[in-house]
C-alpha cells in the first residue's frame, strides 16, 4: 500500500512540475563554433579620442540635417529643449537631447561655446562653423551649430551619448 501511494505521489509531482520545466530550443547550449563567433564579435577594441569625436561629429551633422528638414523654413527656432521623432532613429540613437540656445546657457561648456560664437559673429561671421567637444562629465559629447537671422544669434546644442558613440564604432 505504501509503495502504491509513493508511486502515485511521485507521478502526481511529475505531472505537476513537468510543465514548469522549459524545454525550448532557444534555451539550448551554444556549440563551440557559435561561442567563438560570438567571442570574436565582442572583442575589446581600442578606440582613440579623435575617432570618437569624428564619429560624434558625423552623428551630430546627421541630427542637424534631420532638424533642418523638420523646422519650418525661414523661421528662427524657439529657445529651449526640442523633442524630435527622427525617421531613421537607429542612426540617431546616440542623440540624448537637443536644445536651441538664444541666450547664455547655464551649462559651462555650452556657455563658453555660445560666447565664442557671439564674438565670432561680430568679428568674422563667415567663420561661424559647427563644433564638437567633450563635456566635463565625459558621458556626453556636445555638437553645436550656430544659426543667425539678421543680428540674432542662436545655437543648436545637440548632446550625444558617448557610450553609444563608442559602442557604434
Amino acid at each position: 500500500m505504501k509503495t502504491k501511494i509513493s508511486v502515485l505521489f511521485v507521478a502526481f509531482l511529475w505531472i505537476c512540475f513537468l510543465p514548469s520545466c522549459k524545454i525550448d530550443p532557444e534555451d539550448r547550449a551554444v556549440d563551440s563554433e557559435e561561442f567563438y563567433a560570438l567571442k570574436r564579435s565582442t572583442e575589446i577594441k581600442k578606440v582613440n579620442e579623435a575617432d570618437i569625436l569624428t564619429f560624434a561629429q558625423e552623428k551630430g551633422e546627421l541630427a542637424y540635417r534631420q532638424i533642418s528638414k523638420l523646422d519650418t523654413i525661414g523661421t528662427f527656432p524657439t529657445c529651449g529643449t526640442h523633442h524630435y521623432e527622427f525617421a531613421d532613429s537607429l542612426d540617431l540613437k546616440a542623440v540624448a537631447r537637443i536644445d536651441f540656445v538664444c541666450e547664455s546657457p547655464k551649462a559651462e561648456k555650452e556657455k563658453s561655446v555660445f560666447e565664442a560664437y557671439q564674438t565670432t559673429a561680430k568679428e568674422m561671421p563667415e567663420m561661424l562653423l559647427p563644433n564638437v567637444q567633450k563635456i566635463e562629465d565625459e558621458s556626453m559629447i556636445l555638437y553645436t551649430v550656430p544659426k543667425t537671422k539678421g543680428d540674432t544669434l542662436g545655437m543648436w546644442s545637440i548632446r550625444l551619448s558617448r557610450k553609444i558613440i563608442v559602442q557604434s564604432l
